[in-house]
């Protein structure tokens, strides 16, 4: 027990540190782990920004005290396709190498992607170096492969999570699934859904728009953004002055203009296309005033593999809002919140929506009770303080350092 965790880098290939939930949640976890004097970097192993859309052009830098560096020393994706291709070779070299350096008995790397190859250089690295190598998983595995043959689905499924010492598990369901269904024999460790508290704590001066919200990935399948839709045409009937606005962004260009078309056809064709929007993506620092400020927010997940095994990242930051939140009962939603209290609950159907929709506006004043009470549950639970502080007990322990 003579050694203790003096540093944790994130490998990732998710960008930083403007993204979307990944993105959130590592800056969430990153934060916490200085909270509790551990040095945190964060290691980009792709060149993740597009060159039409640039975000961030700095290969190294520092976000939120959170200190940041692609490992290609660009964060800058090419144009060419041959080009893309070469740096996905290099970059598994360029992280054999940055480990060897840099790697030591007092890290810990936590991995988070799904890449095979860069997780056994970078565990070649760990093993010479003798640090810590976990992976981080927020998703069912099925998830991960769907696009994967059968036979690579079952590589994936038996051989990836071996390379690492051991797993966080973003899940009650998804710890059952590594320990029961597939008899993983390294730790597995639960680490929940995290937020930043300190995002949250700007003065709230109580003033809400009519506004229903929604952030986060625009995926029918994965949030059901069309059954919110849909309740919201029913809703505009009996209020009038309620609007609903969609934040976020597809995974490529090509799906954003046909999500858009989607978009605007169906509200044209629910006869609320003045008062449905799709907003486009947002900032981290423009979404946090967004949910401090809309009325009602909106986590419409359908039930799917995915709902089941994961839980949504935005939820914890819909709560800690203390705007009202409505949310479907999927996965590990009813374990956490209970309906009318800290949020308002419905399942993954329209009329179910419509409901829960009418109960958040009708109750009126009684609905900042709700979201206060959503925040206070989120604080007690979400904290990424203290779930920090409790994992690396965990780890301290089971890998005895």
């Amino acid at each position: 027990m003579g050694k203790k965790i003096k540093s944790v880098q994130f490998i990732t290939s998710e960008p930083f540190p403007y993204g979307m939930a990944a993105t959130n949640r590592i800056l969430s976890l990153c934060k916490g782990l200085k909270t509790n004097n551990i040095d945190v970097l964060v290691v980009c192993m792709n060149k993740t920004e597009d060159h039409n859309e640039i975000l961030n052009a700095k290969p190294t830098g520092e976000y939120e005290g959170i200190q940041y560096r692609y490992i290609m020393n660009s964060s800058i994706a090419s144009r060419f396709k041959i080009k893309r291709g070469i740096d996905s070779y290099l970059k598994n070299m360029y992280l054999l190498i940055y480990g060897l350096k840099v790697y030591s008995g007092n890290t810990v790397q936590i991995y988070y992607s799904k890449e095979s190859i860069a997780a056994i250089l970078t565990k070649i690295a760990s093993m010479i170096r003798r640090s810590i190598f976990i992976k981080e998983e927020t998703e069912h595995p099925n998830v991960r492969t769907k696009h994967m043959s059968k036979l690579m689905r079952y590589a994936f499924i038996k051989y990836h999570y071996n390379i690492f010492d051991g797993l966080f598990v973003i899940s009650e369901n998804l710890y059952t699934y590594f320990k029961t269904d597939t008899n993983y024999r390294k730790p597995v460790f639960i680490l929940p859904m995290v937020v930043d508290v300190d995002r949250f704590s700007k003065h709230r001066d109580g003033r809400k728009n009519n506004e229903i919200v929604f952030c986060g990935v625009l995926d029918n399948g994965k949030e059901g953004i069309d059954i919110l839709l849909h309740a919201f045409s029913q809703i505009k009937k009996s209020y009038h002055d309620y609007l609903l606005r969609v934040y976020g962004k597809t995974s490529s260009e090509y799906e954003s203009n046909n999500y858009l078309k989607w978009f605007s056809d169906t509200a044209k064709g629910y006869g609320v296309e003045n008062s449905a929007k799709l907003m486009g993506y947002r900032t981290r620092e423009a979404i946090t005033d967004i949910m401090l400020n809309a009325k009602i927010l909106v986590s419409p997940r359908p039930h799917s593999e995915q709902a089941e095994y994961g839980f949504s990242t935005k939820l914890g930051e819909y709560l800690m809002s203390a705007s009202t939140v409505v949310a479907t009962r999927v996965g590990g939603v009813s374990n956490h919140l209970t309906d009318k209290e800290n949020a308002y609950l419905c399942d993954p159907y329209v009329e179910s929506m419509v409901q829960a929709l009418s109960n958040a506006i009708m109750d009126g004043a009684a609905t900042m009770p709700v979201g206060a009470e959503g925040r206070k549950y989120a604080l007690k639970k979400f904290n990424n303080h203290v779930e920090i502080k409790r994992i690396i007990r965990e780890i301290v322990q089971e890998y005895d350092l």
